[in-house]
């Protein structure tokens, strides 16, 4: 037979297991209930991920669709077949009244400059460019020949 001390550090060991056992289930319902917290977390980033990748589908196809537009409007821009159609829609101020007066005087550029002398090509000097240092220019053309002159009358 167990003596009473024995009986009683039994029992304080017992109920010291009691407590451990009893702090054990609390904190498995602790671990539970972040376990479910973390399962919600998860649902919620997979829906975001998922949320996400049809953002990035539905751009993409937004993308894809704007570049064939893109490509589309470029295939079928008007080709230009003179100069003329080029100035033809040009909003440049007193054109009429400039081009007038360079028909007149045969002075280009006198109020302004040309505005698009390299693109459209039309400005382009006479005289071929000098190669080497040592070339010459060429000679200036020969005055225009005129009537011929009238006959002197004898007086």
């Amino acid at each position: 037979r167990a003596s009473g001390a024995e009986l009683q550090s039994r029992l304080e060991a017992m109920q010291e297991m009691e407590h451990e056992l009893e702090a054990s289930r609390r904190r498995c319902t602790e671990l539970e209930s972040d376990l479910s917290r973390a399962g919600a977390g998860l649902e919620a980033e997979q829906a975001e991920k998922e949320r996400l990748a049809e953002l990035v589908r539905n751009q993409t196809l937004a993308l894809a669709e704007y570049e064939k537009k893109a490509i589309e409007a470029e295939t079928t821009k008007p080709t230009i077949s003179s100069p003329h159609e080029i100035n033809e829609g040009r909003d440049v101020p007193f054109r009429k009244l400039r081009k007038q007066l360079s028909k007149a005087t045969g002075i280009h550029g006198l109020l302004t400059a040309p505005s698009q002398a390299e693109a459209i090509g039309r400005f382009q000097s006479k005289q071929p460019v000098m190669k080497e240092e040592g070339q010459k220019k060429m000679p200036p053309p020969p005055p225009r020949a005129g009537p011929p002159p009238l006959p002197k009358e004898a007086s």
